[in-house]
């Protein structure tokens, strides 16, 4: 940015310089104005078209690219997040930038668990790898699950026994405890047209 305004002022004093003592050349030294006005207005716009371009992208709340050295999109951050030990299942998972260098991140996480303390060191654990990520500002919002039989179709899963019932059921993408239409309507990522799952 200083480098182009100090372009610009080098521009006008060049032609100032033509304009003043370039006489032999009549009223063709004039000329000089306009194209160094056109020069400097491209300058400009090569500076701030992709300025526009990141501002509008940030009051858009888009997903960051490049979040960081590890972790090119959110796509491969969030299965990141799920292979952390403790997680049964991620959604409503957020990130957006709220300006040029800063992330945050919300997300509800499942946890198969009876012990507080269990929760902690999961979510400890996500914490942890976000602050890795550049993302030093978070929300986890946890949904436990009793570690109870009468959820499991198969009690050799080694993920658990809530993962059956939550891939099949209607709030895999939402909070467990919500299953009714209106509720997944009006989810943040409610169910594709057509499907009775999601």
């Amino acid at each position: 940015h200083v480098m182009g305004d100090a372009l610009g002022s080098a521009f006008v004093v060049a032609n100032a310089c033509i304009i003043k003592y370039g006489t032999q050349w009549g009223e063709a030294r004039l000329i000089a104005d306009p194209i160094t006005s056109l020069v400097m207005v491209f300058i400009i716009m090569i500076q701030t078209v992709p300025l526009i371009r990141q501002t509008c992208l940030i009051l858009m709340e888009t997903a960051p690219v490049n979040i960081s050295p590890d972790v090119a999109d959110v796509q491969q951050l969030e299965d990141d997040l799920r292979r952390i030990p403790g997680v049964l299942e991620l959604h409503e998972f957020h990130v957006w930038s709220l300006n040029t260098s800063t992330f945050l991140c919300t997300a509800h996480v499942v946890l198969q668990t009876d012990q507080t303390d269990q929760v902690n060191v999961t979510v400890d654990k996500i914490k942890k790898f976000l602050h890795r990520n550049n993302i030093h500002s978070s929300t986890i919002q946890t949904e436990i699950l009793d570690p109870c039989r009468e959820l499991c179709d198969d009690m050799t899963h080694e993920a658990g026994c809530a993962v059956p019932a939550l891939t099949s059921s209607l709030s895999n993408c939402a909070d467990f405890v919500c299953d009714d239409g209106d509720c997944m309507t009006n989810s943040c990522c409610p169910p594709a047209s057509g499907s009775d799952k999601v």
